[in-house]
């Protein structure tokens, strides 16, 4: 007999094994974020590392390039072996290589860790989407008066169970 209007809540009812996926989702969001947290923090701190040893090439390249200029005067002069001279001449060699193949490998690690972020990142979103999702159909628990009236009849009781589609 109870006077309501349009969008008033009538009912409540409660589902624990949806408020039980909605904290899993919630724990699940908070460590994937923490993780990319986590992962991003080790990706630039491996981006300093490899600027750290390409620094320590291009001092190596400098240095190695300096003793082959020397040693090829002085080859040049005949005042060193031909063996000294060529060690040097590869050693520079050597250097201007590896500086090469380090700047590659910088390369590849940047496009790989975009990507890697990028999924993670997606996931994250997905994740986020799915737990709205779910909200969402606890929100849709909540029997609510489809148009102002009096209430006719109502037959639930408190901790009463009802089927998946049942009628109330």
């Amino acid at each position: 007999g109870m006077m309501v209007k349009e969008g008033d809540v009538i009912l409540r009812l409660s589902n624990p094994d949806l408020t039980l996926n909605i904290l899993n989702s919630e724990a699940q969001l908070a460590e994937k974020s923490n993780f990319l947290r986590n992962t991003m923090v080790v990706m630039e701190q491996e981006k300093l590392q490899i600027k750290r040893e390409l620094l320590n090439l291009e001092f190596d390249i400098k240095r190695k390039e300096r003793v082959y200029g020397q040693k090829l005067r002085l080859y040049e002069d005949k005042m060193v072996s031909r063996d000294e001279f060529l060690i040097a001449e590869e050693d520079y060699q050597f250097a201007q290589r590896s500086i090469e193949l380090y700047l590659e490998r910088q390369k590849q690690d940047s496009i790989y860790r975009k990507i890697q972020v990028d999924q993670m990142q997606d996931n994250l979103n997905n994740m986020e989407m799915n737990l709205k999702l779910i909200r969402q159909s606890q929100e849709s628990l909540n029997v609510t008066a489809p148009v102002d009236g009096q209430l006719t009849t109502l037959d639930v009781e408190l901790g009463q169970s009802i089927s998946k589609g049942g009628r109330i």
